[in-house]
């Protein structure tokens, strides 16, 4: 009998093939396109091919296995691998043997319960955990062919099917070992879905639904993770800052524009990573002006910071200057950070910069930047309001704040706050009166901030920024997901252009004309904010 002459055991042959292939079909949309009536079809379809595979195996006999060819060993492991699928048991390879041309001699199969488990493992003393379960029982089960010279085949020289062990049922057989493979299809998916946030536990839930049920995935949990965390490890094989360099390398390649760089301490361990693309280039020069630093999100498995360096665009939405990774929160990094934006930039510099109130970022623009304004955060500064003064201070500072006084009346409301809410001695109240130039509209209101009094542009871009990072990402895997990040942030500004082109508003006075002007300057924002 050949394995490859018409047959239900072909039958067999062709349905463990086409669970295989799944993945391609469903890799080229036919996971997104799934109906419920198609999905019924599909799983009726796989039943029968099921059901016709156990019946042509329990039909084999002895000698019908004996008497088949195999024009390779691929297609005798093929029909093995079914085979014990079918019987309830696992398979995996033995000894194999070769000409001195290379092609295979001969090739065994046995029982993946063959052997035994060495004696000083099961009398070890002293565990420090539980001891593994036993799987081998010296099952003798196996199947062996050899190269036939004169029919230029592979004929079956040995098979034993008895076991000494109990087979599993269809509904278990899932579990062995040998019958579960996350096919690269599948892993395919379960990256695109990774990249975009998704847990892996809920990938494995998705691919439930696909196919029907979990008895019908060919691989569990445990699979999955372990296929998703071997890929990772084979993208940073050489180095993860090697591989994250790598990547920024690759965009610059692409990008003829794209600006990226690093700095390495004695032990040429990379302590910061600056870069920019061509975008992001652009905006700085037409919106550089105001620039918004923050620092204070975490976004990697090496707790790095993440320094994002934005500002503000004319449709009012956030606009990305540069990105940087340092590896500490000083002086010295802010100071690099800060003089690679400039000189990345044909040494532009911005006019107005607001910061979080960080005493080193503080310096850093003295030195490098002196001329221009500096701006505290005002949500940074309400919220340690909150927990160094009391509550009826609270809209006194508010007022305080973002009022459009002249200093002259500031200095009166301040004075008059701070007696009547009783707190002329909180050394934070005389710590931030010192620095009254650097968040109070009555000393900044000649200066040039485009509408922005905190760095809760930075924050809301986080959010943004959230869906796609945590913080078990590499940094290889760190720069990818930004961009997908970055991408999010540039696709709703690009929705806010096709909003400003693509329609316009009815006129709400009685100078219409005017009105249609102003439309076709301003963008949408900027007209209803103007």
């Amino acid at each position: 009998m050949n394995w490859h002459e018409p047959s239900c055991l072909e039958h067999a042959n062709e349905e463990l093939e086409r669970e295989q292939l799944t993945g391609s079909r469903e890799q080229n949309g036919e996971r997104g396109e799934m109906r419920a009536e198609a999905g019924e079809g599909v799983m009726q379809e796989e039943v029968m091919a099921n059901n016709v595979q156990a019946r042509c195996i329990d039909d084999l006999e002895y000698d019908q296995v004996m008497n088949m060819t195999f024009d390779s060993v691929e297609d005798a492991e093929l029909f093995y691998f079914v085979y014990a699928r079918a019987m309830g048991f696992g398979i995996r390879r033995s000894d194999r043997k070769y000409y001195d041309d290379g092609k295979t001699r001969y090739r065994k199969w046995l029982c993946c319960r063959e052997g035994e488990r060495e004696e000083r493992w099961k009398t070890m003393e002293n565990r420090m955990r539980e001891a593994k379960v036993v799987p081998r029982v010296k099952c003798k089960a196996c199947f062996r062919i050899k190269y036939d010279l004169p029919s230029s085949k592979f004929i079956v020289t040995e098979f034993l099917r008895e076991h000494n062990h109990t087979l599993a049922t269809p509904s278990t057989a899932i579990f062995l070992r040998a019958h579960r493979n996350v096919s690269d299809a599948d892993y395919a998916h379960a990256y695109a879905l990774r990249r975009v946030g998704t847990r892996t536990s809920q990938i494995m839930k998705l691919f439930a639904l696909e196919a029907g049920g979990y008895d019908k995935v060919n691989f569990q949990n445990k699979d999955l993770y372990n296929k998703i965390e071997r890929e990772r490890k084979n993208e940073i094989i050489h180095g993860d800052a090697e591989g994250a360099i790598a990547y920024l390398q690759g965009k610059k390649d692409l990008d003829n524009d794209f600006c990226y760089k690093y700095h390495t301490d004695s032990e040429n361990r990379l302590m910061r990573l600056f870069w920019a693309d061509s975008q992001s280039l652009y905006d700085y020069k037409c919106f550089g002006e105001v620039l918004v630093f923050d620092s204070t999100y975490k976004t990697n498995d090496y707790n790095q910071p993440l320094v994002v360096l934005c500002g503000v665009n004319n449709h009012f939405s956030t606009c990305i200057f540069a990105c940087c990774l340092v590896s500490n929160e000083d002086e010295e990094a802010f100071d690099w950070v800060l003089q690679t934006l400039v000189d990345a930039n044909g040494g532009k510099k911005p006019i107005s910069i607001i910061t979080d109130g960080d005493p080193a970022m503080k310096k850093v623009i003295k030195n490098i930047i002196p001329e221009a304004r500096h701006r505290l955060c005002s949500w940074h500064l309400q919220r340690n309001a909150k927990y160094n003064a009391n509550k009826a201070f609270m809209k006194r500072f508010s007022s305080c704040m973002h009022n459009n006084w002249s200093p002259q009346r500031f200095e009166r409301e301040w004075e008059k706050a701070v007696i009547e809410c009783g707190i002329q001695d909180s050394e934070w109240v005389k710590s931030v009166y010192k620095k009254r130039d650097k968040w109070a509209t009555a000393y900044l209101r000649d200066h040039f901030f485009a509408g922005m009094k905190s760095t809760q542009r930075c924050e809301k871009m986080n959010d943004v920024l959230k869906i796609h990072l945590t913080g078990e990402l590499k940094l290889f895997e760190f720069m990818r997901a930004f961009d997908l990040g970055v991408a999010a942030i540039r696709h709703e500004e690009n929705r806010l252009i096709a909003e400003t082109e693509q329609t316009s508003l009815l006129p709400t006075t009685d100078m219409p004309w005017i009105e249609e002007h102003a439309a076709e300057i301003y963008t949408r924002n900027i007209f209803l904010i103007v």
